[in-house]
């Protein structure tokens, strides 16, 4: 945590619940300073631009490492692709200091902010809950416009706009349905009553998945 009032926080909390000896913190900016640790056998990030520290993972993990990223919106998710495929091709030399993006901040933070907002908000989350259930048990067709607020519709609309006509968004989308659902199977391995599947699926980035997932047609036929 770069934040000493959040490394504070989390630092009581743990002791409240008497975990500190299980946790070890850092201080620290890992954009700047790269990661503490050195040999981990997986790497989770909850930052808002994980692309900015992809170049510090490999020394941070063992080699084939699972790496995983909480991005709750598709702006997010397009980025973080966009920097792996940079890292990915860039010479094996030492790269010069990356030249920041041209774009107004400010602008990008409320890009990212109104996109996960309009999602988190476009669903109910009793029906959410319902329509899940109601899927997963069998039924079909369940996944209509009338799941989403008027707001919701709009975005639904837009996504589904976009995904159909923007090559690079339509991948963007399909890699964080292809990861989601990813997670998903991996969790229902040992969820027997689909207790954890539920919560993901109803989480905030379940309800991402949600709506692109039927803006793409992955539910088939719910265009009502």
């Amino acid at each position: 945590e770069r934040r000493e009032e959040f490394y504070k926080l989390a630092q009581k909390n743990l002791a409240r619940v008497g975990l500190s000896h299980r946790v070890e913190q850092h201080l620290a900016d890992i954009e700047v300073d790269g990661f503490q640790q050195t040999g981990a056998d997986a790497l989770f990030l909850d930052v808002r631009e994980p692309q900015d520290c992809l170049r510090h993972i490999p020394a941070a993990v063992t080699p084939g490492a699972t790496c995983g990223f909480l991005l709750p919106t598709v702006n997010q998710v397009s980025d973080l692709l966009r920097g792996a495929s940079r890292e990915e091709q860039a010479p094996a030399r030492a790269p010069a200091a990356p030249r920041a993006p041209e774009r107004n901040p400010r602008h990008v933070v409320e890009s990212l902010n109104s996109l996960s907002v309009d999602i988190a908000r476009a669903i109910d989350h009793d029906a959410s809950v319902d329509l899940w259930r109601r899927y997963q048990r069998g039924e079909r067709d369940v996944f209509t416009r009338r799941l989403y607020t008027l707001k919701g519709q709009q975005t639904f609309e837009e996504i589904k706009s976009k995904y159909g006509r923007e090559p690079e968004f339509r991948a963007a989308v399909d890699r964080y349905i292809a990861d989601f659902e990813k997670l998903l199977s991996d969790v229902a391995r040992n969820d027997r009553d689909n207790m954890m599947t539920q919560t993901y699926l109803t989480s905030d980035t379940g309800k991402v998945y949600t709506m692109l997932a039927h803006a793409s047609g992955r539910f088939g036929g719910q265009e009502r």
